[in-house]
């Protein structure tokens, strides 16, 4: 349920040390219990297929606000079935293929997912915030302490570009620490390219209006996508220990179709995104896709192999967040509806039935015939991307006072953020609502909601049995919509047959018209009984998810490689989109770079104010050559200073330059 993390990121040579050696073991040592069966009492049971703790991530429990169970974690080995002493209150329901943990308690079932894969996912999207200290000495194996920089290098100084040169004290290797605009040769087109590529100019016509070539092109977007990230990084480091108040968040999904590159292989390739925005300030917190570029499909079959994940649970593998060739085939057996024996020939566990549509909000998501997976990089699971998401989020979140979601009603979002803020909403400093909006209604459809929506909230309001006091202030409307909200909470509070009149299960309509947001309802997820009438209504009026939708309308219309194909992304599987992308490694890079220029540059017509000030993360305005100027040389003679001071004060152990790996 929580996340600390030591490493920077995702390592696959570990890939073939198991997670699960306890479970291991404990299988291996019911030889030894043969002396209590002779003795008249049971044997040992099997373990169950439960993944234990990894670096302090543990998702695998109930997630039933109120429930005894909740973040509860299961018993690891063989447990005693029921609710008697001794048992953990939880069964393995399921096919092997897709097991779920049952509580006993309350019935929810909730899908058994890797704490490993969590983590790694939430590595490798927090990377940047860990990335580690570029004072390390290049020769392998050298004993050199990074963490003590004055005691461990020496100035050395600077080569004829004007990069930081430094020298090893053990080894007596030198090494530089580069400018950001190092061996370009057409740095003044950064700029450029940049205010184009957040400008909808497709790529050819970038080419045109920058007069650079392909291969120009394609270095200027890795280039500013790491100055963005960089940039990014060395502020959004200060957010754990900034107390940010009450936040309302909201949380959402984005399909994006990569074509394919080959004619012989005419099938297209399905990302999700996944991104949180800040109802007050618009911030995005995060913006990633389920891929991952620093690894390769080749590395990861073999570490499947060499683990053995062949014969083992999805939740149990060691390479459970990747797609691998066998996902993908058996995802497409399901889809065609055919019957596909197991990997290795294996007999009984074969894959099957045709998918419906997908009502289980916490599985995965699935192939069907005309996708392909990644020939550079690696696809993640969907769910597994959420999952490390909201555990980013909850790094990032650790210090602020009160967190408030609202998820859309979309597959996975739930579990994963009770996953990751369960122990939060158990301690009350967390709530989570689900927002369900019909977005499918065309604009007429949807003045004609509005119009019936103002007869019925005119009569509710004149129903309440308090009428309304009007100030004049322009806030009339919400007030009075806040009391319909709080007298139907009432109402439906004095009918529940619950004992603790929980609202649960209850989708409540929004009574004030809202053209954005046609037939809104909530879902009080975490409600506890904690809240009266007034403030469970405060709570769900302030439940919306306009911000993150107006950010994926803005990308769609911002971006030209992200334009909304003519057909839904899930029809347009063969169909070839012009603007497309046809490497899937660019679709990360512009989502950062959108994020940071929709953060720290774009200024909104409402109050001349970006993202990030409204925030409190920048104080002023924030220009273009700040983030592509971005100079980590500046960051390290920070570092160095801090190192030395530390060693003027601080004879025997530098404890001050404790935080050296991060570049803020």
């Amino acid at each position: 349920m929580t996340s600390d993390p030591v490493a920077a990121s995702t390592d696959w040579a570990v890939l073939v040390v198991s997670e699960h050696s306890e479970n291991l073991e404990l299988s291996r040592g019911t030889v030894g219990n043969t002396i209590k069966h002779l003795t008249g009492e049971r044997p040992v049971s099997k373990p169950r297929a439960i993944p234990e703790v990894y670096r302090n991530i543990q998702v695998n429990f109930c997630k039933q606000p109120g429930c005894p169970n909740f973040c509860v974690e299961p018993q690891l080995g063989p447990g005693r079935p029921g609710r008697r002493v001794g048992s953990d209150g939880y069964k393995l329901t399921g096919a092997k293929a897709e097991s779920a943990l049952k509580c006993r308690y309350c019935g929810v079932e909730s899908r058994i997912k890797s704490n490993r894969a969590i983590y790694q996912e939430f590595q490798r999207q927090a990377a940047p915030l860990f990335a580690p200290s570029p004072l390390i000495c290049p020769t392998e194996g050298c004993l050199s302490d990074p963490r003590k920089p004055t005691k461990a290098f020496q100035k050395f100084g600077k080569s004829t570009a004007g990069a930081l040169r430094f020298r090893c004290r053990s080894c007596k290797a030198t090494f530089s620490v580069p400018g950001p605009t190092t061996r370009q040769r057409r740095s003044r087109a950064n700029a450029l390219v940049f205010r184009h590529l957040v400008n909808k100019s497709p790529l050819n016509r970038i080419v045109e209006l920058c007069q650079v070539s392909f291969p120009t092109l394609y270095d200027k977007i890795r280039f500013i996508h790491r100055q963005c990230s960089l940039f990014a990084a060395s502020r959004e480091a200060r957010l754990p220990e900034i107390d940010l108040g009450r936040r309302y968040l909201c949380t959402d999904r984005q399909d994006y179709i990569v074509n394919w590159g080959s004619r012989t292989n005419r099938k297209t390739i399905q990302l999700t995104a996944v991104a949180t925005a800040d109802r007050e300030s618009g911030y995005l917190f995060g913006f990633n896709p389920n891929f991952d570029a620093s690894l390769h499909q080749d590395a990861a079959e073999a570490a499947w192999l060499a683990a053995g994940d062949a014969d083992k649970p999805p939740q149990m593998r060691d390479t459970a967040r990747v797609w691998t060739r066998a996902d993908y085939a058996q995802s497409l057996a399901r889809a065609a509806g055919k019957r596909l024996p197991a990997p290795d020939g294996r007999k009984g566990d074969e894959v099957a039935i045709v998918i419906e549509q997908r009502a289980d909000l916490e599985a995965a998501e699935a192939m069907v015939e005309g996708q392909q997976l990644p020939s550079h990089g690696v696809q993640i699971h969907a769910d597994y991307l959420v999952h490390g998401h909201y555990h980013h989020l909850r790094h990032l979140l650790r210090s602020t006072k009160q967190v408030n979601f609202s998820l859309d009603e979309d597959s996975g979002l739930l579990s994963a953020c009770l996953g990751a803020f369960g122990d939060r909403v158990r301690d009350r400093t967390a709530e989570v609502v689900q927002v369900r909006i019909a977005k499918e209604l065309s604009i007429d459809d949807r003045r004609k909601e509005i119009a019936d929506a103002r007869r019925s909230f005119a009569a509710a309001v004149a129903a309440l049995p308090k009428p309304i006091r009007a100030k004049g202030d322009g806030l009339d409307d919400h007030r009075a919509a806040t009391a319909v909200v709080a007298e139907e909470i009432r109402r439906l509070r004095e009918a529940s047959p619950d004992r603790d009149r929980k609202l649960q299960g209850v989708w409540m309509r929004n009574p004030i018209p809202d053209l954005s947001e046609p037939r809104k309802f909530w879902r009080y997820v975490s409600d506890d009984g904690h809240l009266d009438n007034h403030d469970a209504a405060f709570l769900l009026r302030m439940s919306t998810l306009w911000p993150v939708d107006k950010t994926f309308a803005m990308l769609r219309r911002r971006i030209a490689m992200f334009e909304r194909p003519v057909s839904s992304v899930r029809r347009a599987r063969r169909s070839w989109q012009i603007y497309a992308a046809y490497d899937p490694r660019m679709v990360g890079q512009m989502l950062e770079i959108f994020r940071v220029w929709h953060n720290w540059l774009w200024r909104s017509p409402r109050d001349g104010m970006t993202a990030a000030e409204r925030l409190g993360l920048a104080t002023g305005q924030v220009r273009e050559d700040h983030i592509l100027g971005y100079d980590v040389r500046a960051a390290v003679e920070r570092l160095w200073a801090a190192a030395a001071e530390a060693e003027a004060s601080n004879r025997d152990g530098y404890t001050a330059a404790a935080a050296l790996n991060i570049l803020s």
